[in-house]
């Protein structure tokens, strides 16, 4: 009977450890714990420079990034207002913010890098905005932008591990605030077509939405030029002047 219950017992933990496998196994593997190797403790800024110059061709930078940093120019297309803005001689402020996160996955081979920023800001002089028409050239006004943004989080996730590459890394932006605060000068709206009009106040309104549109791309330059300032410069230099 001893021997019976014994077996019954072994039987039952073997099962239990089996289904512990199978639930780790379901796990996707940019989330399974068993792949993720952190090769610098307390995200000490000199050891992900070090990691960062032995797996790529960048050279060391020690920062800190401009302040403010200044761009030429750079494009942003807002597809659900039909409308493309041209960004000159642009002054962003509060890119000097600190590593959140930094790890390797070896399931994945990918590195993934976040950094977090307390204040941004940024302000443009000469924004060309243009309505895109069906048929038709743009209507197309100029006029100033100056926007503070507040706390936001860039990560960056670099597709391999062993050969980081900055051009190949995706960028997701996430900002706190979706209604931040912003100045634009009255010329944008000086237009005697209605649905131009109608489309740049859109735009206007639709701004928590837009936020996540510009960030595809304007994300993707504030973090290039945080990594290359502050951690290892890959010679892109995104719209830097």
């Amino acid at each position: 009977m001893k021997l019976m219950l014994c077996l019954c017992l072994l039987s039952f933990f073997a099962l239990t450890a089996a289904d512990d496998t199978d639930c780790e196994s379901d796990l996707d593997p940019a989330d399974d714990p068993r792949n993720i190797e952190r090769p610098c403790p307390n995200f000490d800024l000199d050891c992900i420079r070090e990691y960062f110059t032995s797996n790529s061709k960048c050279q060391i930078t020690l920062g800190p990034v401009p302040d403010p940093l200044l761009l030429n120019n750079y494009r942003l297309d807002i597809a659900n207002s039909n409308i493309t803005a041209q960004f000159n001689n642009v002054s962003v402020r509060g890119l000097n913010g600190n590593i959140v996160e930094f790890y390797i996955n070896r399931k994945t081979e990918k590195l993934v890098l976040a950094t977090e920023v307390k204040s941004l800001a940024f302000d443009s002089p000469q924004v060309v905005f243009k309505y895109n028409r069906k048929g038709k050239e743009p209507i197309v006004r100029g006029d100033c932008v100056d926007c503070e943004y507040g706390a936001a989080t860039f990560t960056a996730v670099f597709p391999s591990i062993c050969d980081l590459d900055l051009s190949k890394a995706e960028v997701f932006t996430y900002v706190e605030d979706s209604n931040p605060r912003y100045k634009i000068g009255s010329r944008l709206f000086s237009i005697s077509d209605s649905v131009a009009l109608n489309e740049f106040l859109k735009f206007i309104t639709s701004m928590s939405e837009n936020i996540q549109e510009k960030f595809i791309s304007q994300g993707r330059i504030f973090m290039a030029n945080y990594i290359e300032y502050n951690i290892c410069d890959f010679g892109l230099n995104l719209a830097s002047k």
